[in-house]
């Protein structure tokens, strides 16, 4: 799109917003009715330009003050995991890990044990 409608933010940004929060708080937070919000997140009625720049100044603004209180910068949060597949452990590989775990541990305290020991001569 050589010319973007520059009236109307991205609906895709304010649905990276509206994942952090509820919809009765992004629609106390920006003072409108929940309608709207939920208009706005389906994509049924474009979302005005303002309300992406106005969320994204506020999570800046919420930065620099944990910067500020802390020191220490503030965690970026990650956007939306896309995948088809996500693998969890079944429970023989937790078992096992767990097993193998329980093998290093007692192979330490044996260590230590040893090391305890006072030598003979």
């Amino acid at each position: 799109m050589k010319y973007p409608n520059l009236r109307y933010g991205d609906a895709e940004q304010f649905r990276y917003f509206l994942q952090f929060s509820t919809v009765t708080a992004m629609a106390k937070r920006l003072r409108r009715s929940e309608k709207i919000i939920r208009l706005w997140s389906t994509g049924k009625q474009p979302v005005p330009w303002w309300v992406i720049e106005i969320l994204r100044l506020q999570e800046q603004e919420h930065a620099a003050r944990m910067r500020l209180m802390t020191g220490v910068k503030h965690h970026q949060r990650l956007g939306v995991v896309s995948g088809s597949v996500i693998e969890f452990p079944n429970i023989y590989q937790i078992q096992a890990r767990s097993a193998e775990r329980k093998r290093k541990e007692t192979t330490i305290s044996e260590i230590i044990t040893e090391i305890s020991q006072p030598l003979q001569a």
